[in-house]
């Protein structure tokens, strides 16, 4: 907590978020709102065009979440970029979601997106969440780590744009590499099979150690806690597996 709270107040913050919100003219929100809209300015990267029609559907909507699964639909047209940031920014809002951090949120979604083009919206496939297990196997960046993660608890959330996000990652999964051909090394899985039997504070000690570390410190912890998840996931046999992934992560702090 110590190391989030430096971490947190050595960021600088956001000042313009609601100069949007202040300069859109009130006739502005009268006129018809589709969400349509949002999503073909999103769709053409006009950045001041989805700044402007964020804003419209969110006063529209009287500052409504909603709003939220809207644009997280449209970045999960790209799952490698922003899997895991979407889960991680629906989460952290869930944990207090307060109709005045909305927009706060929004612009967090939107300032994602902008890094990368959006590709088109994609059809959905048969793939689900039993095909992340050998995609899981077989990652070896912990960046992939944490999109598999991601995508897999929001595949088994209860989000109203649900079936939109099912759509995408399920697509995703489809070029993924799910062929089962042996699995990699592993290790003694001894402290993942303590851990799922009566919890404990061993992922802590580990995320204390990375605090105290050099390099990657906050990607590296967001990374322990995808595999904290798959430590309660995977099938008791891929444990070991887990353990080799856990013991990399301590062991590298520049495998990014």
């Amino acid at each position: 907590m110590t190391y989030a709270g430096n971490y947190i107040a050595g960021l600088k913050p956001r000042e313009k978020d609601q100069k949007v919100l202040e300069d859109m003219p009130e006739d502005g929100i009268g006129l018809s709102i589709f969400i349509s809209d949002l999503e073909d300015a999103c769709q053409q990267g006009d950045a001041v065009q989805v700044q402007e029609e964020a804003a419209r559907v969110y006063l529209a909507a009287d500052g409504s979440p909603a709003i939220l699964e809207i644009l997280a639909e449209l970045a999960l047209q790209n799952v490698e970029g922003n899997g895991g940031f979407i889960f991680h920014c629906l989460r952290a809002f869930a944990f207090k979601p307060e109709k005045e951090r909305v927009w706060s949120f929004v612009q967090c979604i939107l300032q994602t997106m902008k890094n990368q083009p959006l590709p088109e919206p994609n059809e959905g496939t048969n793939n689900g969440a039993n095909d992340l297990v050998p995609i899981f196997l077989k990652c070896e960046k912990p960046i992939d780590w944490i999109t598999v993660a991601a995508v897999w608890r929001l595949w088994e959330s209860e989000y109203m744009r649900l079936p939109g996000f099912k759509r995408e990652i399920s697509h995703w999964i489809s070029n993924q590499n799910i062929t089962q051909n042996g699995n990699p090394d592993g290790s003694n899985p001894d402290n993942m099979v303590k851990f799922r039997k009566e919890g404990g504070n061993y992922f802590v000690k580990l995320a204390e150690d990375i605090t105290q570390s050099k390099g990657n410190i906050v990607e590296r912890l967001i990374a322990l806690e995808a595999l904290r998840f798959f430590v309660k996931k995977m099938p008791i046999d891929c444990l070991p597996i887990v353990s080799n992934k856990i013991n990399f992560l301590m062991d590298n702090n520049e495998s990014w």
